[in-house]
Parts: structure tokens; C-alpha cells; sequence
């Protein structure tokens, strides 16, 4: 019988294995951005939806807040070093999604 105990890796999966999660790592993939400038991005996530998921990833070390010390309003968001890890995912994403569309098995909505 299969032990129903969590495996080690399941922590990371649970927090990286999502849609949002990887636009937001793909987003920052080119480097630091201010909120409103990630918003623009992932255009079919709310705002609220948005401030939970980069605090989750915050919380998980994924991403780095920083705030202007100058200006506190001034907030932006980049990837850790941990964070980088993951742009080896998205790249994977993004040739697969590549290969499909030439292979006419997958179609974009932004194509549609």
C-alpha cells in the first residue's frame, strides 16, 4: 500500500505548479517590475488574486519584494536566486507550446 505521507517535494510543486505562479515567474523572468507593470502582463488575473499570489511566493523565497526607500509607496518585485531555478520550467513551456502550434495540436487564445 502507498503511504499517503507527502512526499518532500510535494511543498514545492503545490507552490510553483500553477498558472499564475509561472506567468508571475515568467514576467519577472526579464527582470525587476513594479506591480501595476506585472498586472499589465497577466491581464486575465485580478488584482487581488495578484497581491495573494506574490506574497505566496514571497513567503516561499521565490520572488524578492523591494521597497524604495525613499519613497515607501515605490515596490517592486524580482526573482530570487531560488526563483531563477525556475525559468528552466517556463523556457520548457514555452518551446513545448512552440512545438505544438507548429504541429497544429495546440492553438493560443491569443490567436483566437
Amino acid at each position: 500500500m502507498v503511504s499517503k505521507a507527502k512526499q518532500p517535494h510535494d511543498e514545492l510543486m503545490y507552490s510553483i505548479a500553477d498558472y499564475c505562479t509561472l506567468r508571475v515567474v515568467d514576467v519577472l523572468s526579464d527582470g525587476e517590475k513594479r506591480f501595476n507593470e506585472i498586472h499589465r502582463e497577466l491581464t486575465d488575473a485580478s488584482t487581488v488574486t495578484l497581491t495573494k499570489r506574490l506574497k505566496k511566493l514571497e513567503a516561499s523565497g521565490l520572488i524578492e519584494r523591494h521597497v524604495e526607500t525613499l519613497d515607501k509607496q515605490s515596490v517592486t518585485y524580482s526573482l530570487s536566486e531560488t526563483g531563477k531555478k525556475i525559468l528552466p520550467i517556463v523556457t520548457e513551456f514555452h518551446k513545448l507550446s512552440d512545438s505544438l502550434k507548429k504541429r497544429g495540436k495546440y492553438e493560443s487564445s491569443t490567436n483566437q
